[in-house]
């Protein structure tokens, strides 16, 4: 016995366009053995894939993987103004009475002195240890 067909989750969207576009898309859809809805929800379809691919996702040359992958492999020595940054951004921390180092950090957060709603990104703020000095 056939299993029933789940059908997905649809839309409605309707659209003005001029009656030349419309029947440039039916003779497109008629070409292609398909009827008009069908033949939107692929070209619009695909074409939103393809957008959102491009905006999303990063190619690089063949010479720039390689130097990203360098970098990654062995990355440059901080430079002194990156090791100030650091220093500095861990005395702010500390100051927050938040420590650190990670291991110092888990130590703390599960202390007892952060609520576990504050741990797992709660947007609560009174779950929030307080930031200001």
């Amino acid at each position: 016995m056939p299993k029933p067909q789940v059908e997905a989750e649809t839309a409605r969207l309707e659209a003005r366009i001029p009656v030349q576009i419309y029947e440039q898309m039916r003779r497109a859809a008629r070409l292609r053995g398909m009827i008009l809805t069908g033949y939107l929800i692929a070209t619009a379809g695909e074409d939103a894939r393809r957008v959102v691919e491009d905006a999303e996702i990063m190619r690089l040359a063949r010479e720039d993987q390689i130097r990203f992958a360098e970098a990654l492999i062995n990355p440059p020595k901080p430079s002194k103004r990156l090791a100030r940054a650091a220093k500095r951004h861990a005395e702010l921390i500390e100051r927050r009475g938040i420590p650190a180092s990670p291991s110092s950090r888990r130590r703390w957060r599960t202390s007892g002195k952060i609520s576990p709603a504050a741990r797992i990104g709660s947007t609560a703020t009174s779950a929030r240890p307080s930031l200001r000095t």
